[in-house]
């Protein structure tokens, strides 16, 4: 946590995405809360098909995947002030984040 206190401590006035979930997560003010999500089904797809990483190909990891899904993506979409799909194509995702950031830091230099 004080790598991550250090990183934001850091930033002046530029731009900083910091991607991650964890329980300190709430120990940061975040500017712009963004929430990537997909269907159950889309997770465990792309969990199985991936070839950078082996979590998610045991069943096991399957089941935790599931297990922690249920409980922690309710509470990540309350908090989050922007949810996007990311079944749509990875620029589009790209695009959403980005016009959300501009629309955020236009709205507070007003």
């Amino acid at each position: 946590m004080d790598l991550v206190r250090s990183l934001f401590d850091q930033q002046n006035d530029g731009l900083l995405f910091f991607a991650g979930c964890s329980d300190e997560q709430t120990e940061f003010k975040f500017d712009l809360k963004v929430l990537l999500s997909a269907p159950v089904e889309v997770i465990l797809e792309r969990l199985r098909t991936r070839s950078t990483n082996s979590f998610g190909k045991s069943q096991g990891h399957r089941d935790r995947v599931l297990s922690d899904m249920g409980w922690v993506v309710p509470l990540l979409r309350d908090a989050a002030d922007l949810i996007v799909d990311t079944t749509m194509p990875v620029s589009e995702v790209a695009d959403t984040v980005v016009d959300a950031v501009a629309n955020r830091q236009r709205n507070t230099q007003l």
